[in-house]
Parts: C-alpha cells; structure tokens; sequence
C-alpha cells in the first residue's frame, strides 16, 4: 500500500502519499510491452495484498475491505509490485465502520465492483474478491472497461469472460472431454510468450470467473486463491515473488 506522509484540513485538503508510481495498471494493461509474466507477477502481489488486508490479526479489529478495487487505483512501481492508491471507501481495522452509509453512485468503480452486493449492503470481504477477479480477468484478456464503452453500454469484461465460458460449458455436443481444449480467456499475444503455460491460462482464467459469480458465498476467499496462484508454472518460473 502507498505510504501516507501527511495531510491537511485546512482549505482545500490535501494528501500526501511517498511512492513512485511507473503507471496505472489501467494504462498499461492493453500494451503489448506489459508481458505475461509481468502481469503475473501483478496478480499475484495484488492477491497477496488482499489476503493480508482479508486477514483479522486481532479480535479487536474487523478485517479491512476496499470495497472499490479499480485497475485505475492499482498503480505500479518500477519493479511491477502493485500498490492500491484510493483508500475513499476502506471499511475495517482502525477506520470507522463506513458500511452504514449508502452509496448510490460509485465513481470511477466501472466493471470492476460487485454492484449488486454493494447496493445491498453486504460489504463482506467477497466484495474484493469480485474485485480482484474481475482486474484478473482484465490483466489476462489486454481489456480495460473504458468510459467511452460505458457511454455506449458496452458489457463489462467480466461480464464477457463469463459469457464466453457459459458458451463453453453449453457449446457443442459433439465435442468429447478428451479433445476438447480448456477454458480460457487468454489474450492470443500473450499465449505466444515465453514463460506462458496453456494449462496456467486454464487456471486463472477459471479463478476470475470464480470470483465474479454472482452470490458471494460461491466465490473463493483471498487465501484459496493465493494457493492456486502460488501453483503455477509461470510463478514457479519466478522464486522471489512470495518473498
């Protein structure tokens, strides 16, 4: 998480963070320059992060939720470690309890916040994982959700990937378990890259999808998905990353 130097009240407010930020994964996510290990790694920092957040250390603190995990509020460092940057509607630990305030209008939070759950007020920690399924789903398709789509009802990219694997599980008959390929939302660039496994592709492909489902209690928690990352190939291929 960004560092807080300081603030002011006085006037305008003011916040000062200390990080140095390369860019917004929201930027770099349809560049071809961003590469698949990279995003990888981006994954798995970022799931890493949540599960430390999602984990209550003392019975005296509730757990924090973001609640408005977004690919424009995960900014990168030089060296690709994630870092959340807005902190405006963070429930738990030392902050006040913000659930008791309704939100009718989530700025800047756009295909990547579990809408239907927010609304409801149920502000359990599957809030975040649908977020983090859903920036998954956007670092491995090369889509973002834009406000030029938004303007023009396009679907969201979780709601794409999800269209795709009911197409999948309800496709063609004739298809037999043995010759049928596995699921995946992977980018075709990024399937061509060194380092990329098909069957790691499978494998998070079927976690974004997991965690955007629609009822929480169907979806993963932060740990479980943090094991099945930890697994992969492509993070074999990268030791320090747990580090």
């Amino acid at each position: 998480m960004v560092k807080l130097c300081g603030y002011c009240l006085e006037g305008d407010h003011l916040v000062v963070y200390d990080f140095k930020s390369f860019d917004s994964i929201y930027n770099l996510i349809p560049k071809d320059g961003f590469t698949w290990l990279q995003r990888i790694r981006v994954a798995m920092r970022f799931a890493i992060l949540l599960k430390f957040l999602h984990t209550r250390k003392s019975s005296f603190y509730k757990p924090f939720i973001v609640r408005n995990l977004n690919v424009t509020h995960l900014v990168l460092d030089e060296d690709y470690n994630p870092k959340i940057c807005d902190f405006g509607l963070i429930t738990g630990g030392v902050f006040p309890d913000r659930t008791i305030f309704k939100h009718h209008h989530v700025i800047g939070c756009y295909g990547y916040i579990d809408s239907c759950a927010f609304y409801a007020g149920d502000f359990s920690d599957k809030i975040d994982v649908f977020g983090f399924g859903a920036i998954l789903l956007s670092l491995i398709t090369k889509r973002v959700y834009t406000e030029e789509e938004r303007l023009r009802s396009a679907p969201f990219v979780f709601k794409l990937a999800l269209n795709e694997y009911e197409e999948y599980e309800y496709g063609s008959e004739s298809e037999t378990e043995v010759n049928r390929p596995k699921f995946s939302v992977v980018h075709q660039s990024l399937a061509g890259e060194p380092g990329y496994c098909p069957d790691d592709g499978h494998k998070l492909s079927m976690i974004g999808v997991e965690c955007v489902i629609g009822l929480g209690s169907k979806r993963p928690n932060m740990k479980q998905i943090l094991n099945i990352c930890s697994n992969l190939m492509s993070s074999r291929n990268m030791p320090t990353i747990l580090e």
